[in-house]
Parts: C-alpha cells; sequence; structure tokens
C-alpha cells in the first residue's frame, strides 16, 4: 500500500479536519508516493524512536505530537526539530502525525484507559464537531432504481447507525420537456413526455457529498436526472474529547489511586498528584488524555465523582479544587505513552477491511518521560 492510500484510509476514520487550528498533521515528511515497507507507532519524535523504526523495519513514522508545530524558516543540525528531520530524511523514513484529530476520534487513549480502569457504560465527555446527515431525492425510471441505488450505497449513502442499504422509494409519474438540443433517454425533444419514475430517497454523511453526487451522476440513465440534496439537522457522528463512565462497584479514594497507578501510571511506586478533597466513593470517572483541564467543567455537569487528566498547573489546581471535583493528574505522559497500543486498533481496523499486511510495530518500553520525578 501507497502512504498516500493509508493518507486517505487515516482521513476517513480520524478525520484531519478535526484538527485544532494550531495544530498540525497528515504528512509532516516524506513522499506519499512511497510503498509502505512497515510503520512504527510512536508518542514523539526522537533520536530513540527514530532508531527504533529504522531497527523494527519501517519506512514510516506515525507520531501522535507534531515534531513541526509552526512554520519554520531553516532546517539545520544544530537545533533539536532541525536535526530529527534531517534523521529522519537520512533514514529513508516518512513521518504522518496524527494528533488532536486523532484525541476527538473513538480510538483515543482515554477510551483505552477507560478500558483498562474498568469502566462501563463509556461515553464521549465533550462533544466539539458534529458530521451532519445529508438525504438525497432523485427520480428514477423504476428499472435503474436498483442499479442506481447500489452504486450510492457503495459511495456512503444509505448508512443509518448500524444498519446499511437504507432507501425509501415511492412510485409515480414524471413529466418533462426537452429542447432542441436536449438527448433524453425517454421520448423526443420538443414534446411533453409523461413516464413511470421511481422516487429514491438515500441519507449519507456530508463529508461523503462529492462522491455521492458524482456516483449519481456516473450511474444515472438521464441525461439531466432531476434530483435534490438538503442537509439534516440529524448528527451522524459526532466527535470531542475525554471519556467517562463508572467503576462496577464504588471504591475509596486511596483504592482508586492504587487502580489508576497500577492501570496507567506504571505501578504502585509511580507517583500522581491529587487535587481537592478526596470523595467517600468513588463510581462515575471522567478521563481526559494529555492536558485536559479545559474539559473539567464537562466532568462535573456529567456529576464525575473523579477527573483524570495531565498537566494542571500551579493556578488551575485552585480552580479544580474550588469545584469540588477530585482531580488525579497523571502527567501527560502516562495519559498518552498508550498511543502506539491505541494506534494498533486503527491499523488492525484497516488491515481487515483492505485485506493488507502493514507491519505495524509499537513498543511501550521504548519511550520514556523526559521529566522524571526524584
Amino acid at each position: 500500500m501507497k502512504i498516500s492510500k493509508l493518507i486517505s484510509l487515516l482521513n476517513k476514520k480520524v478525520p484531519f479536519r478535526l484538527c485544532e487550528k494550531w495544530d498540525n498533521v497528515g504528512l509532516a515528511i516524506g513522499d506519499a508516493s512511497c510503498e509502505i515497507e512497515g510503520i512504527a507507532g510512536v508518542l514523539d519524535i526522537t533520536e530513540e524512536t527514530i532508531r527504533y523504526a529504522v531497527k523494527s523495519g519501517a519506512n514510516l513514522i506515525i507520531a501522535h505530537h507534531p515534531l513541526i508545530f509552526s512554520p519554520i524558516s531553516s532546517v539545520r543540525a544544530d537545533n533539536l526539530v532541525g536535526s530529527l528531520i534531517l534523521k529522519i530524511i537520512k533514514s529513508g523514513l516518512n513521518l504522518i502525525v496524527l494528533h488532536t484529530n486523532f484525541d476527538k476520534s473513538a480510538f483515543n487513549q482515554s477510551y483505552n484507559i477507560a478500558k483498562k480502569l474498568g469502566l462501563k457504560s463509556v461515553k464521549p465527555l465533550s462533544v466539539t464537531n458534529s458530521e451532519y446527515l445529508c438525504k438525497l431525492s432523485v427520480f428514477v425510471p423504476p428499472e435503474n432504481c436498483a442499479s442506481l441505488k447500489k452504486a450510492l450505497c457503495e459511495a456512503g449513502a444509505g448508512v443509518i447507525g448500524n444498519y446499511s442499504q437504507c432507501a425509501y422509494m415511492t412510485e409515480g409519474f414524471g413529466e418533462f420537456m426537452g429542447d432542441e438540443n436536449s438527448n433524453p433517454a425517454v421520448g423526443k425533444p420538443l414534446k411533453l413526455e409523461r413516464t413511470k419514475e421511481t422516487r429514491l430517497e438515500m441519507v449519507f454523511s456530508e463529508e461523503l457529498l462529492a462522491p455521492v453526487r458524482e456516483a449519481l451522476l456516473k450511474n444515472h440513465p438521464y441525461e439531466e436526472p432531476a434530483y435534490d440534496i438538503y442537509q439534516l439537522k440529524n448528527t451522524c457522528k459526532n466527535y470531542g474529547y475525554g471519556v467517562f463512565g463508572e467503576l462496577e462497584e464504588s471504591v475509596g479514594a486511596a483504592g482508586f489511586v492504587d487502580l489508576v497507578k497500577k492501570n496507567i501510571c506504571g505501578g504502585p511506586g509511580a507517583s500522581v498528584v491529587s487535587i481537592g478533597e478526596k470523595p467517600r466513593k468513588i463510581k462515575r470517572v471522567a478521563i481526559v488524555n494529555g492536558s485536559g483541564f479545559d474539559f473539567y467543567k464537562n466532568a462535573v455537569e456529567k456529576k464525575c465523582d473523579a477527573f483524570i487528566t495531565g498537566d494542571v498547573t500551579y493556578h488551575r489546581a485552585f480552580e479544580l479544587k474550588a469545584s469540588g471535583l477530585y482531580t488525579l493528574d497523571c502527567s501527560h505522559f502516562s495519559t498518552e505513552i498508550n498511543f502506539g497500543e491505541c494506534l494498533a486498533g486503527l491499523i488492525k481496523l484497516i488491515e481487515k477491511e483492505e485485506k493488507c499486511d502493514l507491519n505495524y510495530k509499537y513498543s511501550r518500553d521504548m519511550q520514556k518521560n523526559p521529566m522524571e520525578i526524584l
């Protein structure tokens, strides 16, 4: 598979348009026309992760954190970013970044943490982006309805939740008269025609507007198909940061901290920062991987007993404490080092759908937190 094909498939699963304005996702370094020999999933671009990619036989790195955040005017070996860019190029590697678009997807690290903590009824904590449904209404001869519907389904139309090939059809009559320059599939120019037609209605995600319209025009028998496309208020997909769910049984604060240390921070000896009054019992838990302070109000709104995130600063800790939301700052690193594992689920899905092997590898132990707690 070429890198360009993988980028297209990734864009369908974790759309690049979801990223924040300040973010930099997609193909950052390399040649999209290259064939993929192997993929290394990493949290950050470092000398260690570059060596790991080369050793694992990969020619493509997929990283969570961008190496290039803002425009650069030069690539030089005497600064960190420049030296890493040069190492990537010299090593024959390509680089794709999946950052805030990945964070907002159903593959994100928060879902993975929730699973490890044993949370039930896990739902998105926030909704920052929504995709709306569009509806297509088109008039087609009855004998061509099935083939047109099939083509529209192949373009992605007709999906409602867990159901596919959804459509509504009504029979009726259509009238039309072509001018002297027309070439009608039914009847003759300058003559009013009346013929049996089927009104075919199907919904599709707004992101599929172009391929659905292309399939319609390519497969409709009429020279000028009569159709309407209009946007609905129905959402088909919601994206956002974080999740929340419930433990199978309530636990005390001390037991909850032990659970978090074991499943997120690397073991009993790990350190976490506790903010706020410790609840007597903890049942409902919110998680936002990385820097999740901005979403603590969502956790309060959802009546969560505890909030897990990273990167809480000194002054923000006062705000969290005042909110009454018990918070554990597990560090940015500990809440996102599972990126490689989460990406594995996405790559496996693509391999299954495309019937291919992308030779994906990752190692949780290969990367270390640059901030060491003494």
